[in-house]
């Protein structure tokens, strides 16, 4: 909800199935501010009205698909970490996001990726 920001999430933890219409909330916050900057207040806006006003870049790696658990040593955050050092060895040390996440699968062949933008 803030501009000029990506939210990278990682769940290495068992999930369960989520319906299309149980996905995205239909309120979302906003923060009034002065001209100083400060807070002062919030506001419960509709997500429909403002959904294509800002970008929203949100990636979520899932340690399981729906319903299933994840394994007892998994490993799934240095193989994540591992596959991010990878990416930025063959990108003269950069990691762009989301782009470096598309591939990105653990040892188990469990996890996934989903990508909003």
């Amino acid at each position: 909800m803030m501009k000029n920001t990506m939210v990278v999430a990682l769940f290495d933890c068992c999930r369960e199935a989520v319906h299309d219409d149980e996905t995205a909330p239909t309120k979302k916050v906003q923060l009034q501010q002065n001209s100083k900057g400060e807070i002062t207040g919030e506001v419960f806006t509709q997500v429909k009205e403002n959904a294509n006003s800002d970008i929203e870049l949100c990636t979520l790696t899932f340690g399981c698909k729906p319903n299933l658990g994840v394994q007892r040593d998994s490993c799934l955050g240095p193989y994540y970490i591992e596959h991010l050092i990878k990416f930025a060895l063959k990108n003269e040390g950069n990691i762009v996001l989301p782009l470096a996440l598309i591939d990105f699968i653990d040892q188990n062949k469990q996890a996934e990726t989903t990508i909003k933008c």
